[in-house]
C-alpha cells in the first residue's frame, strides 16, 4: 500500500477525532512514540522496533492530516528526487556522505 493511500484511509477512520484532540496533543503522542522507539532500539528488539516505527509514522501522518498535508509527495521530493549529497549536506557527522 502506498503512503498516500494509507494516509487517506487513516484520515477517513480517525480524521475527525484527530482534529478534535488537536495538533498539540498529537505532537505529544509523537514525542512519546519516538521515546518508545528509542527504548526499543536500545533493547535491539526487532519486533518492538517495527511496532514503534509504525506508531511514529501513524502519529506523524495524523498530524499531516490535521493540517491537510499529503506527506508522500513531500517525501519523494525531499528524499528520492534529490542526490544523496543534497540530502546529507547538513549532516556533517555521518559516514555515508
Amino acid at each position: 500500500m502506498e503512503i498516500s493511500k494509507f494516509q487517506r484511509l487513516l484520515a477517513e477512520k480517525l480524521g475527525d477525532k484527530d482534529k478534535r484532540v488537536g495538533p498539540s496533543f498529537l505532537m505529544n503522542v509523537l514525542v512519546e512514540e519516538v521515546g518508545e522507539l528509542s527504548r526499543a532500539i536500545r533493547k535491539e528488539s526487532q519486533k518492538e522496533i517495527g511496532e514503534e516505527i509504525a506508531d511514529v509514522l501513524f502519529s506523524a501522518l495524523s498530524i499531516g492530516n490535521v493540517f491537510g498535508i499529503e506527506i508522500e509527495p513531500i517525501l519523494v521530493q525531499k528524499y528520492l528526487d534529490r542526490p544523496l549529497s543534497d540530502i546529507s549536506r547538513k549532516w556533517t557527522d555521518v559516514t555515508w556522505r
